[in-house]
């Protein structure tokens, strides 16, 4: 016997419509458990920023990540990724994809 595993209209626009209530109501919460927040700072100390691994809960262990959006920064301006290396290291990156 052949399974049908097309998802029909009406079970798709309930679907879509189930997501985007929850992702309505619940969105803060939901964004808080896979993005950090930082402020930008006043001063144009480029390259530079700081947080507090207490915030970050990730980052206390190696190889641990974490996704930071920077309030005040223009909307075209990637998330940045922060990741725990061995021995102390930490490196950001931009998330935007270059491919």
């Amino acid at each position: 016997m052949k399974s049908n595993t097309l998802l029909h209209r009406r079970e798709f626009v309930k679907t879509f419509a189930l997501f985007s209530a929850c992702s309505c109501v619940g969105g803060k919460q939901l964004s808080s458990l896979l993005v950090g927040e930082v402020n930008a700072q006043t001063t144009s100390a480029v390259g530079i920023f700081a947080l507090s691994l207490d915030s970050f809960p990730a980052l206390q262990k190696d190889l641990g990540s974490v996704r930071l959006k920077v309030t005040g920064m223009p909307t075209s301006f990637s998330q940045i990724v922060v990741t725990r290396m061995p021995d102390n290291q930490f490196f950001a990156v931009t998330s935007k994809c270059t491919h």
